[in-house]
């Protein structure tokens, strides 16, 4: 007859050799998981800081085999396998939530929302866990049906909560109790000003929304663009809805296929925010003011796309980012304006957005060369 001792030891055994057997298969597994959960994820439009994997290692499980006395078989183990995710908001975790519901068969008696039920002060522990499998369509799939038994546990948390956890970690304190009493009052504190932190983050983007749609509804409406200030939003709504914007970048293609060459634009890095800084500087504070800017630099603004064709007389086809013309009308502010050399070489290398070559002093003797060329002409 076996003794309390004898059959924990027996199971241990049986336990910790069925893991060896199943580690390549808990790898493909949580491998699996991931790469689901990353398409659920971006199909959404959901940003994560990060999506992490982790199988537990062989003396955590030896160890948790011998602290819960409890298991038979390793499939009664639900946290081998793990998976967190790691948002930028607070309302990603609950969106996440939502799909993980959807997409995957959960364990709900092995999940927890430690959210519901967490002391106030053990805010980096305000997380999600669920436990979950594969769902049965998934699992009809040839290459799934390995991992019919098997469970992982995922975590969602904030990346303020992630933060706080990790540094709690740091520090060697695992539970409440283990914290000293005077160091308590800190804790409390601290995770009082994550928590407002966390929620004025998630403020902070949903006000960015609306004022997004504002300026976006003024763009279209008969808002007078004078009233509408230049940043980084009202830029890129413009370079995107502005029909006279749109206009010069189909001018300036057409001019470039009269040349025989090519002319695009990205649709993607449109453009750079730090564009912002030379306009502030100049004076150029509002779209109406751009408008009538780039109404008088659009051939500036050609010649320049121009002279690195002239540069690279082997290649036909150029690529710019669709607010290179905002650039170059900069410059083209500069010129008129009679800036000296040295104030145009500080003004760009404070932007910081200008290539090397654009610090180089022979640049501005080459932006004036041009800018004269087109004022000029012979």
């Amino acid at each position: 007859m076996l003794t309390k001792h004898s059959a924990t030891s027996h199971y241990k055994e049986l336990l910790l050799s069925q893991y060896d057997d199943n580690k390549p298969l808990y790898d493909q597994f949580t491998t699996t998981v991931r790469s689901i959960i990353r398409s659920l994820v971006e199909s959404e439009s959901i940003a994560t800081h990060t999506i992490d994997t982790r199988i537990k290692e062989r003396d955590s499980l030896d160890k948790k085999i011998e602290k819960k006395d409890k298991y038979t078989d390793i499939s009664e183990i639900t946290d081998i396998c793990g998976l967190r995710i790691v948002t930028y908001y607070s309302d990603d975790v609950d969106k996440i939530a939502a799909l993980i519901n959807h997409e995957f068969e959960v364990d709900h008696q092995n999940s927890i929302d430690k959210r519901a039920i967490m002391e106030p002060d053990r805010f980096g522990y305000l997380s999600l866990h669920y436990v979950v499998s594969l769902s049965d369509n998934r699992l009809e799939l040839p290459e799934n049906q390995k991992f019919e038994q098997l469970k992982i546990e995922i975590q969602i948390r904030t990346i303020l909560q992630h933060t706080w956890a990790e540094i709690e970690h740091d520090l060697g304190y695992k539970s409440k109790s283990e914290i000293p009493k005077n160091i308590r009052r800190n804790f409390s504190r601290l995770a009082g000003l994550f928590e407002i932190a966390d929620d004025e983050f998630l403020n902070i983007r949903n006000n960015l929304t609306r004022y997004e749609e504002k300026v976006s509804h003024n763009l279209e409406d008969d808002t007078p663009l004078q009233e509408i200030d230049i940043d980084s939003i009202t830029l890129k709504l413009f370079i995107m809805k502005d029909p006279d914007y749109r206009q010069l970048l189909t001018q300036l293609k057409e001019n470039f296929l009269q040349k025989g060459l090519n002319l695009d634009f990205y649709t993607k890095n449109s453009l750079n925010p730090k564009i912002i800084s030379i306009f502030d500087t100049i004076g150029i504070d509002t779209i109406e003011e751009l408008k009538q800017l780039l109404q008088k630099s659009q051939h500036f603004c050609e010649e320049m796309m121009l002279d690195v064709a002239i540069n690279n007389p082997k290649q036909t086809a150029y690529t710019y980012a669709k607010g290179t013309p905002l650039l170059y009308a900069g410059y083209y502010y500069m010129i008129l304006h009679n800036y000296s050399e040295k104030k145009i070489m500080t003004i760009l290398s404070d932007s910081d957005i200008t290539p090397r070559k654009e610090l180089d002093p022979s640049f501005y003797e080459h932006v004036t060369r041009l800018y004269h060329k087109i004022k000029d002409p012979l």
